[in-house]
């Protein structure tokens, strides 16, 4: 393999970290998170970013290690905040010696676990923070979540504390109960049904010092958690939690196990269940008001008994067939453990294998903790890295699990991994690094799902026993590719390299703009019939969020026209760039017409509850469906509508109805703009104005949100502006309910799916 193909090299200064395979995580929203003593680094990787790049961390690359492709650049933040380590007072509670936290004496942050993203009111994660003092909060991004500060919006161990606080006098069980030690944010839950219902089922499970495990969820609209269960398992502290990818079992259900270590060494194991319910019958609805149940089963059956070797990683692995393995280290040894029911794998139970020692440094042992997990589908193969540089490899993991070796033509060994990663090293640390010095790996997981890792790493001398204080400890993340692609799974990251885009060409734009099924014609909603209340716009919210981004077919189309602007960016002639535009805008187009479409069908079913304020809006959407190019069937809906709504128009003295004070005024010169355009304003003066992403009106204030990704435009939920500056910042036009809900529940644009940010 010919050069390093080096794509990052980030220097952290100050920074001490601690080896885990959890030190450096990917968000469900693309963010990379890398844990440290003192903070939690929030990185987010430019590719596909169109906003702020002047703000944007170069990571320069020296051209002798780079390779063919662009280096790349970041946006940073930090979880940081100096009360982060003001935890509770734990002898304050009770004197008892095993309740003592010497955390407390210089507290530091410990582990940290990212939400799936989307679960907060404004569609945004939540990262919980735990620390040495055993206390754990919550926080989520501000207004830009790229590099915007991050608030903390929950303590969790108070509500610990209420919830096992049975007696005035807290005993020493009470207490260790409420003292945590490790946890686990569940994925999101795909439970099968279409549209998805915009519910979140996702758990935070924290394991406390009495070895028992408490069962959490985040409520957006309390801005808090609830304990949803607690369940003693062990005698001793618990110390690590990992929970396998939910599998849909039926309809509204699904299933995952969680794996439990304790500190005696042992590995039990649960099984978790999830089951949608809709707890009321109200007397009218949009959508099923949906709420999530959870049952937990114990396996009596442990994975491993105590043998008092304490685990240093447990991961569960995701394999094609859709199942699960349970990975796990201890000092010198790789456990692999399947279910039965596992399809796809050719085995079950418990195997084992002992680490061989790499030879990268003179520090180098088999018995280093473990520090990265990470398993490749294409070559079904695992990659294993420990704290002292080496990388492992186990080739066969769901056939018949074993080391890889030095294999011929293959770079997919452990020794060659290893040997590559030290090379890197040696390139991007400054000084003479000799056979004394190791590359302490802190942190590795997979880039891109195939032959590139991110990995954090610090140089060390550990044979001379000196000690380095915090200010001269520093680590670097690095990006690089470490073996050969050998599958078509990394295709699209070498397009530009390898420049197949001409031959691909014209297939790849048959692909894209393929039809696909008019998902909205399939929207049926009831029609108002009772008077409206904040409960029945909560439902509504609800319908809009479902029908808006929960269909399958509106996904594929929006990633489509992503991939349809990739497509056209990389293309090397003018001709071929106007066949990807041409593509590009029949998908948008497609967009358009399904979200109109949506918006329409729940117009029609509130009409009962429309007031003047709405018909503004109203108005837009038969617009939208009459302009040139709609088609007929849309045109349709639209006239339905205004017919439907004719009586709430207002009156000219003649008695007819008519609708030109609803027309928009150019906010420069007072000039009336009509609709012709829903993404630009032009008036008979020249001057143009964007109009918001979400619902057309012209952008006539400051307090705006901008699309990450396609740098699209819109008004900021009315909740948010008046938070922020006391009234909503709404144009006259857009005073109505409709709209004041629409805006409350995209939280992701339209056409791209990617995130809002707001500067002010």
């Amino acid at each position: 393999m010919s050069g390093l193909n080096v794509y990052t090299i980030l220097g952290v200064p100050t920074v001490i970290s601690f080896p885990s395979p959890r030190c450096l995580q990917w968000s469900s929203g693309g963010q990379l998170l890398f844990i440290t003593k003192s903070a939690v680094y929030v990185l987010t990787p430019d590719h596909g970013i169109n906003f702020d790049n002047e703000s944007l961390i170069k990571s320069p690359v020296p051209k002798e290690i780079q390779g063919t492709q662009q280096a790349i650049s970041w946006f940073r933040t930090i979880v940081q905040d100096d009360k982060l380590m003001d935890g509770t007072r734990w002898p304050d509670l009770c004197q008892a010696w095993g309740a003592v936290s010497l955390g407390s004496i210089d507290a530091s942050i410990m582990s940290a676990e990212c939400s799936p993203s989307t679960i907060t009111k404004d569609g945004r994660s939540v990262i919980a923070v735990m620390t040495s003092n055993m206390d754990i909060s919550l926080w989520k991004a501000g207004k830009n979540y790229l590099k915007g500060e991050w608030q903390r919006i929950v303590d969790v161990t108070p509500k610990l504390l209420s919830h096992f606080n049975h007696s005035v006098d807290r005993s020493t069980e009470e207490i260790l109960q409420s003292q945590s030690t490790c946890m686990c944010w569940t994925s999101e839950l795909d439970f099968g049904l279409v549209p998805h219902p915009p519910v979140d089922g996702s758990l935070l499970i924290v394991g406390s010092r009495a070895g028992s495990l408490a069962f959490l969820r985040y409520h957006s609209q309390e801005n808090g958690v609830r304990i949803l269960d607690t369940l003693p398992l062990a005698q001793t502290w618990i110390t690590h939690i990992a929970v396998s990818s939910w599998v849909a079992a039926s309809a509204g259900t699904c299933t995952s196990y969680l794996a439990f270590g304790v500190a005696d060494g042992s590995v039990g194991l649960l099984k978790l269940q999830e089951k949608l319910y809709s707890p009321n019958n109200p007397e009218f609805s949009f959508t099923p008001d949906y709420q999530v149940d959870l049952s937990i089963t114990n396996n009596e059956e442990q994975v491993q008994s105590a043998d008092k070797a304490g685990l240093t990683g447990l991961e569960w692995i995701s394999i094609p067939s859709g199942g699960s393995i349970l990975v796990f280290c201890k000092p010198g040894v790789l456990f692999l453990w399947s279910p039965p029911e596992n399809s796809g794998v050719s085995w079950s139970g418990l195997r084992c294998l002992e680490f061989e020692r790499q030879k990268v440094s003179s520090a180098a042992s088999a018995f280093h903790p473990a520090s990265g997990v990470s398993y490749r589908a294409a070559g079904d193969v695992l990659t294993v890295s420990l704290f002292d540089g080496s990388i492992h490899v186990v080739g066969g993991v769901t056939q018949n699990p074993r080391w890889n070796k030095e294999v011929e033509g293959s770079s997919w060994t452990s020794a060659q991994l290893s040997q590559r990663c030290r090379s890197i090293f040696k390139k991007v640390e400054s000084g003479p690094i000799d056979d004394r010095v190791m590359n302490r790996m802190n942190g590795l997981t997979s880039y891109d799902g195939g032959s590139s890792f991110v990995w954090a790493h610090e140089s060390s001398v550990p044979s001379d026993f000196s000690y380095k204080h915090d200010a001269k400890h520093s680590s670097t993340i690095v990006i690089a590719r470490l073996a050969e692609a050998t599958d078509d799974g990394e295709f699209l990251s070498k397009l530009e390299e390898a420049r197949r885009l001409d031959s691909i060409h014209d297939r790849l734009l048959q692909i894209l703009q393929r039809s696909s099924d008019d998902f909205s014609a399939k929207i049926s909603l009831p029609a108002l019939g009772t008077p409206l209340t904040d409960d029945i716009r909560c439902n509504f919210r609800k319908s809009l969020a479902m029908h808006l981004f929960g269909w399958p077919e509106i996904s594929s189309l929006r990633m489509r026209l992503s991939l349809a602007d990739f497509v056209w960016k990389f293309s090397t002639t003018d001709a071929r760039r106007a066949e990807c535009g041409q593509v590009a805008q029949g998908i948008l187009t497609s967009i358009s017409q399904r979200t109109l479409r949506t918006l329409l069908r729940h117009a029609t079913a509130v009409i009962s509850g429309l007031t003047s304020d709405d018909i503004p809006f109203i108005m837009r959407l038969i617009v939208q469906s009459l302009l040139p190019g709609s088609p007929q069937d849309l045109t349709e809906e639209g006239r339905a509508l205004s017919v439907a709504t004719r009586d709430l128009l207002p009156k000219d003295p003649s008695g007819a109805s008519g609708a030109t004070e609803f027309t928009e005024q150019c906010p420069a010169c007072h000039v009336a703009i009509p609709l012709k355009d829903i993404t630009m304003a032009v008036c008979a003066n020249g001057h143009h104005w964007s109009r918001c992403s979400i619902t057309t009106f012209i952008l006539s204030t400051p307090w705006v949100r901008t699309c990450v990704g396609c740098s699209r435009k819109a008004f900021l939920p009315p909740s948010v502006s008046e938070a922020t500056t006391g009234v909503v910042q709404l144009p006259v036009l857009a005073q109505g309910w409709v709209v004041k809900d629409l805006l409350e529940t995209v939280h992701q644009c339209l056409f791209c799916n990617n995130s809002f940010v707001s500067l002010l």
